[in-house]
């Protein structure tokens, strides 16, 4: 592949990553990682695919469980060096508030990826809440 490819297929499980989690498809989500794969942030870290499914699963409120939300991304930056790379993004998320949706969080991505078996797959993902309201997620944020 050539380093365009590489972004390229990187912005797509970025995008992957947005779809599933707001589908609520938290399986999908952890499938995106390595094996030892870590999804961190200010409340909480989990490493592995089966962990960072369960951690979802105990702060995102299903479909029916709370509002629902989407995320959007912007000011993608992507470094590939062979079989790794590390990206950076901007992030916003909407989320339901009655008839109406209201901006809730805005922050960076902070990524570094790994290729294996000629697939992109976050190997460690951070996300740093620059600027946040009330996710309405199950822990209270």
């Amino acid at each position: 592949m050539s380093v365009l490819e590489d972004k390229d297929a990187i912005r797509e499980v970025m995008a992957a990553y947005c779809h599933a989690l707001d589908a609520c498809r938290f399986a999908d989500v952890a499938s995106l990682f390595a094996d030892d794969g870590i999804w961190t942030t200010d409340y909480g870290e989990a490493k592995g695919r089966a962990a960072i499914e369960q951690m979802l699963c105990n702060i995102v409120p299903a479909k029916g469980e709370g509002p629902q939300r989407k995320h959007y991304i912007t000011n993608i930056i992507i470094k590939v060096n062979d079989d790794s790379a590390d990206s950076i993004s901007d992030y916003l998320v909407v989320r339901e508030s009655g008839p109406h949706l209201i901006p809730v969080m805005g922050g960076t991505y902070k990524d570094k990826w790994v290729r294996q078996d000629g697939t992109w797959r976050f190997q460690r993902k951070e996300l740093v809440h620059d600027i946040s309201g009330d996710m309405a997620l199950k822990n209270n944020r």
